[in-house]
C-alpha cells in the first residue's frame, strides 16, 4: 500500500506540480485513495481523514495543512483531443495526471467520453447519470487502471453501477476492455481461450487491456484460482504450451532488444520481459457484491484477488437519487409545472432513502438483512411511469365527462342571462345616461380641485426660483469682481512670457555659472510645471548682495537639462497657453517660500528683505530671468 501511494505520486509529471501546496494535495489524495477507499464504513473513512489532518501540520506546516484541508481530486482525462495536422484524424487526448481544473470541467469531460462511448458501441450504449458520487468512482477506477499493474475490485450491491463505470473508465483511459459472455457451455477451456487472447494483446502487442470480471461470471471456483494466479505472478498454469510460449518470446524479440540492449538474448530473459509487459498492461477490474455469501470465504482463499485496490460502492446519497430521478423522468411527459416536477424528483429520492433507513431499523430489531439497491430505485421509477400512464388516462376520461356536463350548464346559463338583458334593456340605457352625466360632473369638480392645487404649487416654485436666481446673480457679481482683480496679473504674466526670446534662452545656456536668483527662478519654473526638483535641504544663497540660508536649487541636476532642450521655449509657451488652468493649491503652496514677503520685518518669514523671485532683481541678472 505504501508503494501504491508513491506510485500514484510519481504518475503526476513535474510540470503540473507547480508549488508545494499542489504536491501536498497530491500526497493527501493518494493516501486517501489507497487507505480510505478500501474501507467499507463511513466512520473508518472519517478516521483516515482525521489522521491525515493531524499529520499534515506536524510535517508540512500549518500553512500547507490549511490550504489542503479538503482533499483535492486528481485525474488524467481533462485535456482536449488533439488532431493530426497531416491526416486530420483524432490522435487522442494526452493523459496527464493533474489536479482537477474544476468539478464542472471534469464532469463535462466525463459526459463527452460517455457520448463517444455510446457512438462507438451503439449496441452497448449506456444511459448514465454522472452525479457526484459516480464521478468520484469513475476517477478512482481511472486512476487505478492507468497505473502499471493497477487492478481494482469494485464492491457494491447489484445495480450500483460498477460494470458501467468500469467500462466507461476503460474507454476514457483508451484501453481495450473485455468481459466474458457466460453461456451454458462456458467452462475452464473457454476462459483459457479468452485469457490467451488478452495475453497476446497485452504482452505481445503491448496494448493496454482492462478485463472486467464479475462474481456472477464465476461458474467455478477454479475461475478465481486462475484470477489469483494472474494477479499474483501473471502466470496461469496450463494456459500456454511450451511451443506457444517460445513463439510469444519470438514475437517480442525485437521489442526486447530495443528496450534491453545490454541483456542476453535468450528465452528466459525474453519470457520475463513478456511477463513484465503483460502485468504492466493487463488490468483486472473485479466487480463483486458484498451480499454474496461466498464473499468473505473467497477473501481468505484468494488473497491476491483481494490485494488489489478496493473501491466500495456505498449507498447512493439522497442527492444522487434525486439527480438520477430527474434524469430518467426529465424527458417523461408529466402534466405539471416545474415546481411540482422538482418536488416529484425529491419525493422519489426520499422514498428510496426512507426505505433504506428502515432496513437498518429492521436489521437492528429482526437481525435480518433486506437490501434496497440502486436497481430497486430504477424499478421504482419505471413502475411510477407505468402507474402514472394508467392513472392519467383514467383521470382524462373522467375529465372529459365532467367537461361535457359543465358545457351544457354554461350554455343554459348564458341563455338565461341573454333573456334578462333583453327585458331590462331600456332601463339599462336610462341608467347608463344618468351615470354618464353624474360621472362627468364629478370629473369636472375633481379636475378643478387639481387645477387649484397645481396653481398653488406653481406660485411656490416661482418664488423659490426667483430667490435662487437672485442668489446666483449675487455670486456672479462677486466672481466678476474677483476676476477683474485677477486679470491684470494674468495679463502681466502673459506679457512676461511673450517677452522671452530665443536669444534670451541662448544667453542663459551660455552662462556656465548663473547667479543664484537665476537658479531659483528655474526651480520655481520646475515646481510650476510639476517637474522634478532635488530633495529639500538648505545652503547659502546670495541675492541682491544679501547672503542667507535658503532652499538648495535644482539647476545642475534638472533645470540645466530642461534649458538644453530645443523645445524649452515652445514648452513654456504651450504651458502659458494651454496648461495654466491646471495650477492648483498644492503648487501655490510649494511656491510660497519663493514668493512670500511682508513689509513688516516682524511678520516677514523670508530670510531676505524682499521676495526671492522678484522680477526686477531677476532682470538685473538676465533679461530672460525677468520674464521667467
Amino acid at each position: 500500500d505504501l508503494s501504491r501511494v508513491f506510485q500514484g505520486i510519481m504518475e503526476a509529471p513535474v510540470e503540473v506540480i507547480t508549488d508545494e501546496s499542489t504536491l501536498v494535495a497530491l500526497w493527501r489524495h493518494e493516501n486517501t485513495r489507497v487507505f480510505a477507499d478500501k474501507l467499507c464504513r463511513d466512520q473508518d473513512k472519517t478516521f483516515i481523514d482525521k489522521v491525515l489532518a493531524e499529520f499534515m501540520p506536524l510535517h508540512f506546516g500549518e500553512g500547507l495543512a490549511a490550504e489542503n484541508k479538503e482533499t483535492r481530486w486528481f485525474c488524467d482525462f481533462q485535456r482536449d483531443v488533439k488532431i493530426d495536422e497531416e491526416t486530420g484524424e483524432e490522435v487522442g487526448a494526452p493523459k496527464v495526471y493533474e489536479p482537477a481544473y474544476s468539478w464542472d470541467h471534469v464532469k463535462t469531460k466525463a459526459y463527452d467520453y460517455l457520448k463517444r462511448y455510446n457512438e462507438a458501441y451503439p449496441a452497448k450504449s449506456m444511459n448514465l447519470v454522472l452525479f457526484d458520487e459516480a464521478m468520484k468512482h469513475l476517477m478512482k477506477i481511472n486512476r487505478t487502471i492507468q497505473q502499471k499493474r493497477g487492478s481494482a475490485m469494485l464492491v457494491g450491491v447489484g445495480g450500483s453501477g460498477k460494470q458501467s463505470l468500469a467500462r466507461l473508465a476503460a474507454f476514457t483511459s483508451g484501453h481495450y476492455f473485455f468481459q466474458i459472455t457466460i453461456t451454458k457451455n462456458y467452462n475452464d477451456n473457454a476462459l483459457f481461450e479468452d485469457l490467451r487472447n488478452l495475453y497476446i494483446k497485452a504482452g505481445v502487442k503491448g496494448e493496454s487491456v482492462t478485463f472486467i470480471f464479475t462474481d456472477a461470471e464465476v461458474k467455478s471456483e477454479n475461475f478465481l484460482e486462475y484470477m489469483n494466479s494472474l494477479l499474483a505472478t501473471g502466470e496461469v498454469v496450463g494456459l500456454f504450451a511450451k511451443d506457444e510460449r517460445d513463439a510469444m518470446c519470438g514475437d517480442v524479440r525485437n521489442d526486447f532488444v530495443k528496450d534491453n540492449p545490454s541483456m542476453e538474448e535468450n528465452l528466459l530473459n525474453m519470457f520475463n520481459y513478456f511477463m513484465d509487459r503483460l502485468r504492466d498492461n493487463l488490468h483486472v477490474c473485479l466487480c463483486f457484491s458484498p451480499v454474496n455469501a461466498k464473499f468473505s470465504i473467497r477473501a481468505q482463499k484468494f488473497p491476491a484477488v483481494f490485494a488489489v485496490n478496493i473501491n466500495w460502492f456505498m449507498s447512493w446519497p439522497e442527492a444522487a437519487l434525486v439527480a438520477v430521478s430527474s434524469a430518467f423522468l426529465g424527458s417523461y411527459r408529466i402534466d405539471c409545472n416545474d415546481e411540482d416536477r422538482q418536488r416529484l424528483y425529491s419525493l422519489t429520492g426520499a422514498f428510496q432513502a426512507g426505505v433504506r433507513d428502515m432496513t437498518e431499523v429492521y436489521f437492528s430489531r429482526m437481525r435480518k438483512y433486506v437490501y434496497v439497491t440502486p436497481k430497486s430505485f430504477l424499478s421504482l421509477i419505471d413502475f411510477y411511469k407505468q402507474l402514472y400512464t394508467i392513472k392519467y388516462e383514467e383521470i382524462n376520461v373522467q375529465e372529459r365527462s365532467v367537461n361535457v356536463g359543465l358545457q351544457k350548464l354554461k350554455e343554459a346559463s348564458q341563455f338565461v342571462e341573454k333573456l334578462k338583458v333583453q327585458l331590462k334593456e331600456q332601463e339599462v340605457v336610462l341608467k347608463a345616461e344618468e351615470k354618464k352625466t353624474t360621472a362627468l360632473l364629478d370629473k369636472v369638480m375633481i379636475e378643478k380641485g387639481k387645477a387649484d392645487k397645481k396653481a398653488e404649487i406653481v406660485n411656490g416654485q416661482k418664488a423659490d426660483c426667483q430667490a435662487e436666481a437672485d442668489k446666483i446673480n449675487a455670486e456672479k457679481a462677486e466672481a466678476q469682481v474677483e476676476l477683474d482683480k485677477a486679470l491684470p496679473f494674468l495679463h502681466d504674466a502673459e506679457s512676461a512670457c511673450n517677452s522671452i526670446t530665443k536669444k534670451d534662452i541662448v544667453e542663459i545656456k551660455a552662462n556656465r555659472k548663473p547667479l543664484d536668483i537665476i537658479k531659483l527662478t528655474f526651480d520655481g519654473l520646475q515646481i510650476l510645471m510639476s517637474k522634478k526638483v532635488v530633495e529639500v535641504r538648505f545652503e547659502e544663497k546670495m541675492i541682491n548682495k544679501v547672503s542667507a540660508q535658503f532652499l538648495a536649487d535644482s539647476y545642475e541636476d534638472f533645470s540645466s537639462k530642461e534649458v538644453s532642450d530645443m523645445n524649452f521655449l515652445a514648452n513654456i509657451m504651450d504651458f502659458a497657453t494651454n496648461e495654466k488652468d491646471s495650477i492648483n493649491d498644492e503648487t501655490c503652496e510649494l511656491l510660497d517660500p519663493y514668493l512670500r514677503h511682508d513689509e513688516d520685518p516682524l511678520k516677514n518669514w523670508s530670510p531676505f528683505p524682499h521676495p526671492v523671485l522678484d522680477p526686477s532683481l531677476a532682470g538685473k541678472a538676465s533679461g530672460a530671468a525677468a520674464g521667467l
